[in-house]
């Protein structure tokens, strides 16, 4: 069964030169701000809007499919000189996890 998707959302940068977005996703309480360190995706353009309501959606799951617990997800733009924007910060719970197999199978005759 596939994982389902987890989308984060939001207003994308109003600059031009934008080429990729940077996804944070910094476990809390460890730490209670992103930070260069904390661990990042870079997903390169190009993006299409939600032209409902303008905003671009990224899918956490395929990106970080080990997080499970609360986490700081930060979003900044990156432009075509490799410049990063300020982060866009967000809580959220997630729970991306596998569970374990069940063990100790039996097979008993009545």
């Amino acid at each position: 069964m596939a994982a389902r998707p987890f989308y984060v959302k939001f207003t994308p940068s109003t600059s031009a030169d934008v080429v990729a977005y940077r996804i944070y996703a910094q476990k809390t309480p460890d730490q209670l701000q992103i930070s260069p360190a904390s661990p990042n995706v870079i997903v390169p353009g190009p993006f299409a809007p939600d032209p409902a309501d303008g905003k671009i959606s990224i899918d956490l799951q395929p990106l970080f499919p080990d997080l499970d617990g609360q986490y700081l997800i930060g979003i900044s733009a990156i432009d075509d000189a490799d410049n990063e924007s300020g982060i866009l910060e967000g809580m959220t719970t997630v729970d991306f996890v596998v569970p374990a197999a069940p063990t100790d199978i039996e097979f008993v005759s009545g």
